[in-house]
Formats: C-alpha cells, structure tokens, sequence
C-alpha cells in the first residue's frame, strides 16, 4: 500500500512539474487553460474539470473553461448559460470565502447548486473546488467532479488542485501584465502618431474618396510640392499629377500597391516620385492617405550605380576564358547572369604541358559583394597563388579555398564549386566537388547511345567550416566524350504554375540534344526560357561544355 502511495505521489509531482513548465512556454491563456485542466483532470483522476473567472464588476463568477468526459457541449452550455453569484453555490462559496473544499456528497450539501446539472444532464456527486488568488485578491475559481477509481477525493487531491489553483493565478497575472503592456503600448504610439506624421520626411496627404480634394499634409509635403497650407486646402489631388496620363496615374495609385509616378511642383517642375495610398477613416466617414516620395536623387544615385555595375560587369566577363575550338581538347561556355553583376564565375587553363583544370563556382546570392568574391576566387585560381597548393589534386584546392575564404570574413557569403583536372597522356580526369551539381559526363554506351555519368563528391559547400577534409574521385575519359560542368541555375527552372523543373529532366534533355559544340547549351537556355516565361532567369545561367576526342 505504501508503495502505492509513492507511485501516487510521483505521478501527482510529474503532473505539476509538467504545468509548470507548461505556463513557461505559453502565454496565451486560450492555450493555456485547456492544458492545465487536462492535466489536473488526469491527476485527480476526475471525470470532469472547469474553471470560472471572477468579474468584480459585476460581483460573478463566469466559466472560462469546461472539460469532462461524456456531457456533449458542455463548455458552451455552461459559458452561456451558467453565471454565479459571489456566495452561490459550491463556487460561490469558496470565491466568497476563500478556502478549498473537498465535498464528499455534493446532492446533499446545502451550499450545492443544481442549476449546472440541470442544464447539462451530468450528475455531480464529489466536488473538489479551490480559489484562485493572486495576495488575497479573487481571480476565480477551479474545480474538479467526480473520482473515477474511489467514491470521494482525498487530501492529496485537494492539494495538488491547490497547486494547480497557484499556477493558474500565475498564469492570469501574466496574462494581464501582457495586456496592460499592450495597452500602454498602444496608447503610446497613439500619442507618437501626430508628432511621426508632423515629422515625416515623406509628403503624408489625405484627401476625400469621391471628390479628392486635399483635407490634410504634413509640412513634407509643402516642401516637396512646393505650395503653402491655405493652397493645398483648395485643390484636387490631381493637380499634384503631370498632366496627360491621370486615368492611368490614378489606377496604379488606388491599387494599394508603392508605384512610381510622375509629380508636379506648383512651378510646374515635373518629378519622379513614389507613391502609395490607403484607405483611413471608420465606415462612413472613409478618406484616402496618400504617401509621396521624391525620389529624384535616388534615381540619380541608381543611374550612376547601374553605370558603374555595368563597367564592373565587363570587367567580370574579361576574366572568363577564349573559347577552345581547335585541337583534342575543345571548350566552349555560355554565361547569362541574373542582374548585372553575377555570383557564377568559371574557368579553365594548363596547369602544365600535361593537365587541363576546369572549374566552375556558384556564390550564394548576386550582386556586387557576389561578383567580388567570385572575382577573388578566381584570380586565386588562375594565379595559381594558394601556398602549399598543388593545383593538380582537385581536393588539395578546395582544401586551401575553404581555410582561404571563410564566410565570416566574407558577409556571410559561401560558395559551391566543381573543379576537376584532366591528364591528356594517361586521359583521367579527377575531380573534387563543393556542394555543387555533379557535372555530366556524356559517354558513348551499347549501341552508340548517350550514356550520362554525374561527377561529384560528397563534400560540403566551401568557407563554411574550417579544415574540412575534401575527398576527390577519378574516372578515366574514353574515347569521345563531352563533360558539361554548370550551376543549378540552369536547370531549377520554375514554370509559371510553380512546378520546379528537376535534375533528372535536365540530365533527360541534354542526352536527347543533339551533339554539336556549344548549340547544345543554346538549347538548352532557350528551352530553359519557354519553361519560366520569361526572357530573362531568376538565377544566373552558367554553363560550360569541354569535348575529349
């Protein structure tokens, strides 16, 4: 029997451990309240559980929350239903007085409602009902019905109820705070949302939805447009328009959406600026906002960056090899970058008299700080200039790239790659890959057809750990074969409905294309562009094809 008692007690100490931890991880008390009365359900054992919360304004006790097992609706029928007042019933009771019970005969004791079984059809015969405080103050009541192993509860039950009456107080203390916080938040930025408007670079006007006329700016707006408080007061949002394409202007305006449109200042300067407007005000006194930026200097701004990211650009394209078109050994690339400046870079040189290096590299993103590092990385490989590093042994290289190029020093920016060395005496080629697409090796099979072979090795992309140990493999080049190495932008193509194209479809399409250097990888953007619908990609398209004969 001891032993039984134990077990009893560790279960009952789970069970407040577990609420506990519950109100750590959750504040709402929608999530809250369902899981801490399962859980004292479960440790008392009880066929039913509930808890009501203390209205002081109106002297009530309200059912927050109702669970049991059997009585359907029972929750919605007590939260509609059933309000006590403070001293009615057993509830009443302990909110009145402060004090747990444990009723062994509830049918019999005087201070019993029915009103509860009435309504629902459940038959309450034991109650155990604690108040929940928080320093003397009355946030409610909890309450469980009904052991189903034994006649009544014991003091054990009304302990750990207790207990669980103290986390519930916790809980809604909290929840309270929470609001309140919210509360004092709101009002705050209520307060902060005249002196934000007043202060706004930006020209805030608000103006009627059928006639647009002006009602209210900011001082931004006199600035921008040039005209004085009494001016805006009399005039139509339209005059703030270049002439000659409203209808369109205020189409593009009323869609919700930040446009760009064409603006008049009072002298007749016409201008770019960004604009967007809302819909304020409560129903039936709607108004629009509108917010204007003049983006003049920004648009000079861009204009001499696009310039300089097109010079850096070319520059980018003049570190990229000849084509190879005579000879045993063929090269041949196509290079189509997202934006102006992209993250691919690839190559291919004599290492020596004997050994071909090929190389391609993808870094994660586009733009300026892309192209930056791919330019170092291969700089670094044409010149040949990582010490200790024999250019030869593909796993040697991305060893020295990896320690060379860590992310951390490099905006967080890594990088994948494929880099692979051909031997024309002994016609092996070893290669070592970085998370990077296998390259494809197309060989002739039975009966003269196409038989694909994906290079790659099981590493990881490069700079993302240090002193990562990259493994190389080998395979041996016979007779005419052509190796495609490329970036995952040529084939995670997604179509218009948002189906992504595979690696297998691509790997199935350049088997199926006919061999003819360099046409292959023509067709192969042209069918990537009817895929996505568009003429241009959303990543960079970089490809490269070397022909063994």
């Amino acid at each position: 029997m001891e032993a039984t008692d134990q077990t009893e007690q560790a279960v009952r100490l789970k069970k407040l451990i577990e609420a506990n931890q519950t109100i750590a991880r959750v504040e709402s008390l929608e999530e809250l309240f369902p899981m801490l009365m399962t859980l004292a359900k479960e440790v008392t054992n009880a066929e039913a559980s509930s808890i009501m919360r203390y209205r002081p304004n109106r002297n009530v006790l309200e059912f927050e929350l109702a669970s049991n097992e059997g009585t359907g609706n029972l929750d919605k029928i007590l939260r509609e239903k059933i309000t006590l007042k403070l001293g009615e019933g057993v509830a009443g009771w302990v909110g009145e007085n402060r004090e747990s019970v444990n009723i062994r005969d509830a049918q019999n004791d005087p201070r019993f409602s029915r009103r509860a079984d009435s309504e629902t059809g459940f038959v309450t015969r034991a109650i155990l009902c604690s108040p929940i405080l928080h320093e003397n103050e009355l946030l409610g009541v909890v309450q469980v019905l009904n052991p189903k192993s034994s006649r009544n509860f014991d003091d054990g039950d009304l302990e750990i109820l207790e207990a669980f009456a103290g986390l519930a107080a916790v809980a809604i203390v909290r929840s309270r705070l929470l609001e309140n916080l919210i509360a004092q938040e709101k009002l705050q930025a209520a307060k902060n949302a005249a002196d934000i408007v007043e202060a706004a670079a930006d020209a805030i006007i608000t103006f009627g939805i059928e006639s647009l006329r002006i009602r209210g700016i900011n001082p931004a707006a006199m600035r921008i447009f040039g005209y004085d408080y009494d001016e805006f007061m009399d005039m139509s949002m339209l005059a703030l328009l270049e002439h000659g394409e409203e209808e369109d202007i205020l189409d593009r305006i009323f869609s919700g959406e930040l446009h760009e449109l064409p603006g008049l200042r009072k002298n007749g300067e016409a201008f770019p600026m960004e604009a967007v407007v809302r819909i304020g005000g409560k129903q039936g006194e709607e108004f629009f906002i509108g917010t204007f930026r003049d983006v003049t200097k920004k648009n000079e701004a861009l204009r001499k960056l696009y310039s300089e990211l097109s010079k850096a650009a070319d520059y980018v394209k003049t570190l990229l090899p000849s084509p190879i078109t005579d000879g045993p050994l063929r090269a041949h690339w196509r290079f189509i970058p997202s934006t102006s400046l992209g993250g691919d870079s690839f190559g291919y040189h004599w290492v020596d008299e004997e050994h071909f290096a090929i190389y391609l590299l993808d870094v994660c993103g586009h733009g300026v700080h892309a192209a930056l590092l791919s330019v170092s990385v291969i700089n670094v490989l044409q010149s040949q200039s990582l010490p200790g590093t024999d250019f030869k042994e593909p796993d040697q290289v991305l060893n020295a790239l990896n320690n060379a190029f860590p992310m951390e020093r490099h905006n967080e920016m890594y990088f994948t790659m494929w880099y692979g060395v051909y031997n024309r005496k002994t016609r092996t080629l070893v290669y070592a890959s970085g998370g990077h697409p296998p390259a494809l090796l197309m060989t002739s099979g039975p009966k003269g057809r196409i038989r694909p072979i994906g290079l790659k090795t099981p590493n990881m992309f490069i700079g993302g750990m240090p002193n990562v140990k990259y493994k190389k493999n080998e395979v041996k080049i016979e007779g005419k074969c052509r190796l495609f190495v490329f970036s995952d932008g040529v084939y995670e193509i997604e179509t218009p409905e948002g189906v992504m194209w595979k690696y297998e479809e691509f790997q199935d399409f350049m088997v199926n294309v006919p061999p003819n250097e360099g046409a292959e990888m023509d067709r192969l953007f042209g069918h990537a562009k009817k895929l996505c619908g568009e003429d241009t990609l959303d990543d960079d398209f970089s490809i490269m094809e070397v022909v063994f004969d």
